[in-house]
């Protein structure tokens, strides 16, 4: 009977995964679980900050792709980049400079506003190779840049769905692949 009582729990705790997954708002725990796992199934992983702190890639099944969840989220928040919603109003970045560890578990953030940060990561290993792909083309092909880095990734992310933190590995590794001195200089490509 424990048998089927524990296939039966497993079984619920992946419906009530795959309807969590779709709510337009996530909670902080499940956007850390998010950050950490990028698989629909594990969205409810973390139930306290200090799990989504201390829990590394061996303690629950399944890898983490990104260790450090926590101050991930923070630096996107306090960049300005994500908005944090508590009680139903946004929280202004400067609230996090003064509480950089006070979390509050009425946290919400919007889901799509997640995913284009962080991608699910069954497409993005694809859609990121194939940015990569892209850019060094484009490096062959220019030799100058022709257009600003924000451009490219304008258009990296209508081409390749792939969010910021994507994008600058692309953009990192084309630049390994294709190195290209006409590319490195800092601010507006100059006109021809």
């Amino acid at each position: 009977m424990d048998l089927i009582s524990t296939d039966d729990a497993k079984c619920r705790e992946i419906e009530v995964a795959a309807i969590d997954f779709q709510r337009p708002d996530w909670t902080l725990f499940q956007t850390l679980s998010w950050i950490a796992y990028r698989e629909p199934a594990m969205i409810n992983t973390f139930r306290t900050v200090r799990a989504a702190v201390w829990y590394g890639p061996t303690n629950i099944s399944g890898t983490q792709k990104d260790q450090n969840a926590l101050q991930v989220l923070m630096s996107w928040v306090r960049a300005g980049r994500l908005a944090a919603i508590r009680n139903g109003n946004r929280v202004d970045r400067e609230y996090w400079i003064a509480h950089y560890d006070k979390w509050h578990d009425d946290i919400v953030f919007w889901r799509d506003e997640v995913l284009d940060l962080w991608p699910e990561a069954t497409a993005n290993a694809k859609n990121l190779s194939a940015c990569r792909k892209w850019l060094a083309e484009e490096r062959r092909a220019h030799p100058a840049q022709p257009k600003t880095k924000q451009e490219y990734a304008l258009e990296a992310k209508n081409s390749f769905k792939v969010g910021p933190g994507q994008f600058e590995t692309a953009w990192k590794g084309a630049a390994e692949d294709v190195p290209s001195a006409g590319w490195s200089r800092a601010g507006r490509p100059k006109k021809s």
